[in-house]
């Protein structure tokens, strides 16, 4: 296999950029891509020219390249459901209105929030878990958003995205897996909604829309607020259908038909099963 070139300078430049575009800080941008503050820091400030020990290594490299946007490793399909959530978000941002999106898992939801998080200035991405509880929700929202932390009330930390939001142009926060936020936590959406100017997506599997759905019909606390704020609607995406195998495979350089069949056959409508599959066949070929 060729080893890729790698222009260093191209990608710091490119980094300094796309920083400067997204008007985000340095260490925003590093929880983005998933690397250290050091490592941004080093390439801005160009420490590593005059330092060896500071380099970076090719993979970090690389993921600072395709968070940049530039054609390197995985190469994105534009496939239905792309465009479906990309053109969600873009509708939500541009109004001040909040969408939800409740669909099953591997079929593109989380990649393209992130694609677009990451080519869309005033846009924070947070993905949520289990143990979120109000504080960390409030304290992960905030670090993607870029506000200073520190020992702040649960209140405070409301006060203070509350001002960004409303002091920001345009702004849009997506909530990725917010079906796994627990009732409290969900409810500080409904408190944003209240009190800010801003657009909102939340995202979830099929739970999402069944817990708010039941949440609606037991008449419990909050959750036809919630309900209402979406537009009192779950926007559904398509099933992973052979079309979309072909255009991530095709997308990745595959070309040979033989090849593509044996990833449509053991995709099982599973976009993270395709990618697997398309670089388990590029390594062996």
């Amino acid at each position: 296999m060729k080893t890729q070139q790698i222009n260093y300078k191209e990608i710091a430049g490119n980094l300094y950029a796309k920083i400067g575009k997204k008007k985000i800080t340095a260490s925003v941008a590093a929880r983005q891509i998933g690397v250290s503050d050091a490592t941004i820091s080093n390439i801005i400030n160009e420490a590593y020219i005059n330092n060896p020990t500071l380099f970076p290594s090719d993979r970090m490299w690389l993921k600072i390249a395709s968070w940049t946007g530039m054609k390197t490793g995985w190469q994105t399909a534009e496939t239905a459901n792309y465009k479906r959530v990309m053109n969600v978000c873009r509708h939500a941002q541009d109004n001040g209105i909040s969408r939800a999106i409740s669909f099953d898992p591997g079929t593109g939801k989380t990649f393209a929030l992130k694609a677009y998080s990451n080519d869309t200035p005033n846009c924070w991405y947070i993905e949520c878990d289990e143990f979120f509880t109000k504080k960390i929700f409030l304290r992960e929202l905030m670090k993607a958003m870029g506000i200073a932390g520190g020992p702040l009330s649960v209140a405070d930390m409301v006060y203070e995205i509350t001002d960004k939001l409303n002091t920001t142009d345009r702004p849009l926060v997506i909530i990725d897996e917010a079906d796994k936020l627990n009732d409290s936590s969900l409810n500080l959406f409904k408190t944003f909604y209240n009190k800010a100017n801003a657009g909102f997506v939340l995202t979830g599997t099929p739970y999402f829309r069944n817990r708010i759905d039941r949440g609606v019909r037991k008449l419990k606390m909050g959750y036809w607020e919630i309900f209402s704020r979406f537009g009192g609607e779950f926007i559904p995406l398509h099933k992973v259908d052979e079309k979309m195998v072909r255009q991530v495979c095709e997308a990745n350089g595959m070309t040979d038909e033989g090849e593509i069949q044996e990833v449509m056959e053991a995709a099982n409508g599973d976009l993270r099963r395709v990618k697997s599959m398309v670089e388990r066949i590029q390594l062996r070929n």
